[in-house]
């Protein structure tokens, strides 16, 4: 895909931290302290990361 496709896929933080190989400051993420079951998948490409 383009870059122009991935924008349009990823919101601002997704496409930083996926494609221009950034990373969000530690113990600030939106799953930090997440508990909720469930399946958490990839946003780029959809596969499965935990369950």
């Amino acid at each position: 895909m383009t870059d122009k496709e991935w924008k349009e896929i990823l919101n601002e933080e997704q496409y930083y931290i996926l494609r221009e190989k950034g990373t969000e400051r530690p113990y600030t993420g939106e799953f930090y302290l997440h508990k909720e079951k469930g399946v958490y998948k990839c946003a780029g490409c959809g596969s499965e990361l935990f369950t």
